[in-house]
């Protein structure tokens, strides 16, 4: 996905409103190109999220690799 923007932004929420899924919220933010700013999607095709996934999946994994034999 050359040229797009991906931001994740955490924001803590109000520690009396701790749940089972904690208290923080977490956004992400995609820009398909560069002349757009980064926007909150609510709706994606099913091969937007694919590439993303993909994205993700690569970045993890040269930061992370996983162990020999998997």
């Amino acid at each position: 996905m050359e040229g797009a923007v991906f931001q994740t932004r955490i924001s803590a929420e109000d520690p009396v409103s701790l749940s089972s899924t904690g208290c923080d919220q977490l956004e992400f933010f995609l820009a398909s190109n560069r002349e757009s700013p980064p926007t909150a999607q609510q709706i994606a095709s099913g091969g937007e999220i694919s590439r993303i996934m993909l994205s993700i999946k690569s970045a993890l994994a040269q930061s992370d690799p996983p162990p020999a034999g998997l």
